[in-house]
């Protein structure tokens, strides 16, 4: 049995025609049966396996096999098996689960992430502990602003178990804690208010000066979430005596495009939005150096074009001044290239005043009209 079964996990590990050859035969169905009836834990854990590669093909393979009576508790129950690779193979099955969008009903949601949260409270072992928080990211991340799913989480003391999962000494474990909270504050007001209100973020906050790059790129999310919420969640963070964001965007490795874009959206959602703070919170001179970059490497060209010139502007906000002795700060090989890139946005929206008002919608036009001839010097 357990051979037979290595056999068609490794067919389901092929391409989508592989698995959909095993799905018109039957085998989602007898799959998930065998999970009723194998005693051989090895079985048991070579089954979890072939299911998950079915279920991580595609999103039509994965819901032919919650169709099958009881599969989510079968799931669901074997993440608190007595068999380490049992228990691993079944956090791997359900983080596929969750990871195909669109994502299962809240009702398959509500039968996992309880034992998947008493899973990872107690569970030794590094790997399912990994796999376990990613299902719980997918879980709780919100496309199209539900955040029924992060409401649900909450109400299982989840902030609890990320509070003690924290104190892990492994990076990995940290990181995708953190990446779970930046869902949560992601969520409603109150989800985020209630992340506010936890010293997991405290202590987060207090630990950045050690983060590795993967876990600054989770801080980074988790702060640009709070800086769009509320004033007062904005102000609280904005008040800490932290310099939290100098750390991250000061030195930052730049070659790291997944960094370099969690930047940009930390720098830009701190300078939108809300009444513009004091931004030297954020270091202008390497905000702007890191935006110049991403403009260079045409990452987000339009939303950090609109970043860079609320910081250039940002000390004489009702005039709209450029501050030249920032943008001369840059490298001048970086000075050409986002000029040109300005450019040749100008040249392709006809009219350069009206690039920089669609940066900054409530710029007078005599002002706009200013700031793109400035702009055009440049080059």
């Amino acid at each position: 049995m357990f051979e037979a079964m290595w056999v068609l996990t490794n067919i389901a590990s092929g391409n989508s025609q592989h698995c959909s050859s095993l799905i018109e035969i039957g085998c989602t169905e007898k799959f998930v049966k065998v999970l009723d009836y194998a005693r051989d834990s090895r079985v048991l854990a070579q089954t979890l396996w072939a299911l998950a590669n079915l279920i991580g093909d595609q999103a039509e393979s994965r819901d032919l096999v919650l169709e099958s009576s009881g599969a989510m508790e079968k799931f669901s129950n074997l993440l608190l098996h007595t068999d380490n690779e049992v228990r691993s193979n079944s956090a791997f099955l359900i983080c596929n689960l969750f990871r195909i969008r669109p994502r299962p009903s809240i009702s398959a949601a509500r039968t996992v992430l309880p034992n998947l949260l008493a899973m990872v409270s107690v569970e030794p072992l590094l790997s399912c502990v990994e796999d376990a928080l990613w299902a719980i990211s997918f879980i709780t991340d919100a496309p199209g602003n539900d955040d029924s799913y992060v409401q649900l989480f909450i109400d299982w003391d989840g902030l609890g178990v990320l509070r003690e999962l924290y104190k892990s000494r492994d990076e990995s474990v940290r990181s995708l804690v953190l990446r779970v909270v930046g869902n949560l504050c992601a969520g409603s007001d109150a989800h985020a208010d209630a992340v506010i209100g936890d010293s997991i973020l405290s202590r987060a906050l207090g630990d950045y000066s050690v983060f590795t790059r993967q876990t600054k790129k989770e801080l980074c999310w988790m702060l640009s979430n709070l800086l769009v919420g509320t004033r007062k969640q904005r102000k609280w963070l904005m008040d800490l005596d932290l310099h939290v964001p100098m750390i991250l965007v000061k030195d930052a490795d730049l070659s790291d495009s997944g960094l370099l874009k969690e930047l940009c959206w930390f720098i830009h959602n701190a300078t939108t939005g809300h009444d513009m703070a004091d931004l030297s919170w954020i270091v202008p001179s390497e905000s702007l150096k890191i935006l110049s970059f991403a403009i260079t490497c045409d990452i987000n060209l339009t939303m950090n074009l609109s970043a860079a010139l609320q910081i250039l502007c940002y000390k004489d906000k009702e005039l709209l001044r450029i501050d030249r002795q920032l943008f001369d700060s840059l490298d001048s090989d970086i000075q050409i290239q986002v000029s040109a890139k300005i450019d040749k946005l100008m040249e392709e929206r006809k009219t350069s005043r009206d690039l920089i008002m669609l940066f900054v919608p409530d710029c007078p036009k005599d002002v706009a009209w200013n700031i793109s001839l400035f702009l055009y010097s440049l080059s």
